[in-house]
């Protein structure tokens, strides 16, 4: 006022609130990051430097500050530190440089850099921003595995992937055996080398195995790009990054062709022999088991006089017990004979309704007896001939009823139908018997398979007639299959074409 003494204040304030949230959400963004975050002018020398910063170089914030961004240069590295300013007051960025510094405690460690340029207002270079990341451990790991791919590169074949298969490098031996070359090799999945020749479950485990971050080993076929194939002994181990993932994987595969071309014709010679045993054996029983067949057959029609029930009933389990021995080694004989692919057919146009008539009714009396209901229907009549070997057709039939009887308990029922399916004959026997384990079905057609449910409730068998049906109806340009529940029943099918 007049007087000189103050009589009025005006205070004039500008809002700061903003400001203050972003610096401290900036610092408290550095602070927490993984990487060492500092800027610094153009003359290197340090304006901020976070939490990480001091925990990869050892050196603290108030250490830092002020000084000259030099410090943790190794000496063979200062002339390289001027390059990298030059080219940031020229408005470049670096990405990913990698080099070495030196810690407080002396020791070189191996960093990562990306160095960016920091611009004033009017877009002119003030100063320089920094982050860098401590690749000493991976760069140990790649000098360990460079040193191992060295040492193995005359004997294995050495490949890397990346996370998810795809080739990243292979070395001369893996090239020079798959015949790809390294650029048609890069960037592909490994699936390139797959023989289709091994079941998918062998792959699943294995992708399994290692993408939990263990080693898997097993043998494997692969096949080059000439189509030739070959067989390694592979162990693939995953590299893990920071969180314990795998983020590659590397594979070491050392050739075994030789040993397992030795393996298999060791198989096909003690498999001849064993053939060979077999035809000995089950010719030498095959003689005298037809004599007795027909010897029986002659004393049950009353040859030789009239025969008592309790005789007649005794012959005639004989008669059907030799039968059934006389079929089982049929059975042998022609799953070798599939085996060593000699199966020949003799085909000629035949009614299917009248053998799938003939053979049903066969076996009829068997059903009656084990007091099962059994019926044969052929559900469209004057179906068109087909072209099939009679003889193994009736084989087929004979398969599915026997195996429908046996395997259904007395008051069950098996029902035998025929109809015409598009271009085809559809022969079924549905059931209502003790059914086949889900966790078995795939094994149905397979060799000397026998559920286990089947194994309790009928011992014998060899396990060889599924077999050959499929084989039998499959070379004949047919199909065949099944559907079946535990508890609840089968139903057996095949299809064959009508003559053209």
């Amino acid at each position: 006022g007049a007087d000189g003494k103050p009589e009025r204040y005006i205070s004039v304030r500008f809002l700061i609130t903003g400001k203050k949230k972003a610096e401290e959400a900036l610092q408290l963004f550095m602070d927490s990051a993984n990487d060492a975050i500092l800027t610094k002018d153009l003359n290197g020398k340090i304006l901020s430097w976070n939490k990480s910063a001091e925990r990869i170089y050892g050196y603290t914030e108030k250490e830092m500050i002020g000084k000259n961004i030099a410090t943790l240069a190794p000496v063979d590295r200062k002339d390289e530190m001027k390059d990298v300013l030059q080219k940031i007051q020229g408005g470049q960025k670096i990405s990913h440089f990698e080099t070495k510094r030196i810690r407080k405690d002396g020791k070189i460690i191996d960093v990562a850099l990306t160095i960016s340029p920091l611009k004033g207002l009017e877009g002119n270079v003030i100063g320089v921003s920094t982050i860098a990341q401590d690749i000493t451990e991976r760069k140990e790991k790649e000098k360990t595995l460079s040193g191992l791919l060295t040492a193995l590169d005359e004997t294995a074949l050495v490949s890397m992937t990346d996370e998810k298969g795809n080739i990243l490098y292979a070395n001369q031996k893996f090239i020079e055996v798959s015949k790809y070359s390294l650029t048609e090799l890069l960037g592909q999945n490994h699936r390139i080398l797959k023989s289709h020749q091994q079941p998918d479950e062998l792959f699943v485990d294995l992708w399994k195995t290692i993408s939990n971050g263990k080693i898997w080993r097993g043998e494997i076929k692969n096949r080059a790009k000439d189509g030739t194939y070959y067989w390694v002994d592979t162990s693939i181990a995953p590299i893990l990054g920071a969180d314990g993932k795998p983020e590659r994987y590397i594979s070491v595969r050392f050739l075994i062709t030789g040993r397992k071309k030795q393996e298999e014709n060791e198989k096909k010679e003690n498999r001849q022999i064993r053939n060979k045993f077999i035809s000995i054996v089950s010719h030498q029983f095959r003689t005298p088991l037809t004599s007795i067949n027909w010897n029986l057959e002659t004393i049950l029609k009353g040859s030789f006089g009239k025969l008592e029930s309790t005789q007649e009933k005794f012959l005639r389990a004989t008669h059907e017990a030799s039968l059934e021995i006389t079929r089982r080694i049929g059975n042998l004989l022609t799953a070798m004979d599939i085996e060593e692919k000699r199966l020949t057919f003799d085909k000629e146009e035949v009614v299917i309704d009248n053998i799938c008539w003939e053979v049903t009714q066969q076996l009829a009396s068997k059903a009656h007896l084990k007091d099962i209901s059994y019926t044969y229907t052929s559900l469209d009549k004057n179906l068109p001939d087909i072209s099939a070997d009679a003889e193994k057709l009736s084989r087929v039939i004979r398969e599915f009823v026997d195996n429908a009887i046996a395997y259904t308990k007395p008051g069950g029922m098996v029902i035998a139908s025929l109809k015409r399916k598009d271009d085809f004959a559809h022969f079924e026997v549905k059931d209502n018997g003790i059914g086949i384990p889900e966790d078995e079905q795939h094994r149905v057609f397979t060799r000397f398979f026998r559920a286990s449910n089947a194994v309790t409730m009928y011992t014998e068998g060899f396990g060889l007639g599924l077999y050959i049906a499929k084989n039998f109806i499959e070379q004949q340009g047919g199909k065949i299959g099944f559907t079946s529940h535990l508890g609840e029943g089968s139903t057996f099918w095949f299809e064959l074409p009508f003559a053209s």
